[in-house]
This record gives structure tokens, sequence and C-alpha cells, in this order.
């Protein structure tokens, strides 16, 4: 049985901010409490916002990694990414993991709301291990 991670306190975050160069940009993983949640735990998303913004200017990205079981559909209709992007100003890049996120309509939707595909290695479905979705933004 998995145990769930104890979440960062803000202070945490601003420890590691102050303790990195000013140039120097992180990748924070939303919970998986909150990517892998079949309905939005909308409490938990904005505590999580609201601690890693202890980064400052130092918050780089957002990194939502799905689970294989999470398809396109069900997560399109209301998803920890979907609000993520509108709650918070750092860019949003997503790992999927099952085949139907990698389509060309679902890669024009990741872009028209600024959200990246990773670019996975392994790959673990065709096309995985090229970046996607949002122009300018990829994430390797």
């Amino acid at each position: 049985m998995e145990t769930a991670a104890k979440p960062h306190r803000r202070s945490t975050y601003e420890k590691c901010a102050n303790a990195t160069p000013d140039d120097f940009r992180f990748s924070v993983k939303v919970p998986k409490s909150v990517s892998h949640s079949s309905q939005l735990a909308r409490s938990e998303l904005y505590r999580f916002i609201e601690e890693s913004a202890g980064l400052g200017a130092k918050l780089g990205v957002f990194l939502v990694q799905f689970a294989t079981s999470q398809n396109f559909r069900r997560v399109r209709r209301g998803t920890p990414a979907r609000h993520t992007a509108r709650k918070h100003l750092s860019p949003l890049v997503c790992e999927p993991r099952h085949e139907s996120w990698f389509m060309p309509e679902v890669d024009t939707w990741l872009g028209e709301r600024r959200i990246s595909r990773v670019a996975a290695d392994p790959a673990r479905v065709p096309d995985a291990g090229l970046p996607g979705g949002r122009p300018g933004l990829r994430y390797f």
C-alpha cells in the first residue's frame, strides 16, 4: 500500500528558493492526491498552490503527471490541470500516459489552453517521446 507524501510547507519552498541562484527555476510536481483524483480536490489544489508560491519568481512550471488509466476525455471534463492553469500564472505541463492523449486534436486543445505536454523518456506509447501542446514551451 502506498502512503501519501506529506505536503511541503510554504516555508520549505521559501528556503529552497533562497538556497538557489537567482536564475534557477523549479519544476513543481502537482501531488498525486490531486492529479490522480477522479474528482477535483479544490481545497488540496489551492493549498498546494499557496504552499508552492513560496518559491516566488523561481517557480518555473507545475508538472501534472497523470495515471496510465486517465484518458483524455475523462481528464478534460474536470481536471486539476484546467483549474490550475486558470488559478496560477506559472506555466503548466502535463505528462499523460494514456494513448488517447497523443492525437492532433488533443495537441490543439492543450495548445489553446497554454498547456504543454511532456516529452517522456522512456515513451510509454508512440509519440510520448515528443513534446506537444503549448507552442514555445517544451519540457523534456
